[in-house]
């Protein structure tokens, strides 16, 4: 299954599943180098490996989402 790491709190961990579901683990059972919003993919033994190719895909898209909302905004002000 695919998480994302939604937030860090200290040694805890809390990860969002596709299927929206919530887990709680301690940040030394993550990859080195995970971060917020980080993709990471929980292997048949428990445990977890980075999906840095999709992590990176799906940074790229939000990006462009928030460059089209801006300039959305932008143009929203214009007519005011």
């Amino acid at each position: 299954m695919k998480y994302a790491v939604d937030r860090i709190g200290g040694n805890i961990a809390v990860l969002i599943g596709e299927d929206e579901s919530k887990l709680c683990v301690a940040v030394s059972c993550l990859p080195e180098g995970s971060r917020e919003g980080s993709l990471l993919y929980r292997l048949p033994n428990g445990a977890f490996t980075a999906a840095p190719e999709e992590e990176h895909t799906r940074r790229k898209r939000l990006f462009v989402l928030q460059q089209r909302l801006r300039k959305a905004r932008k143009r929203g002000n214009k007519n005011r």
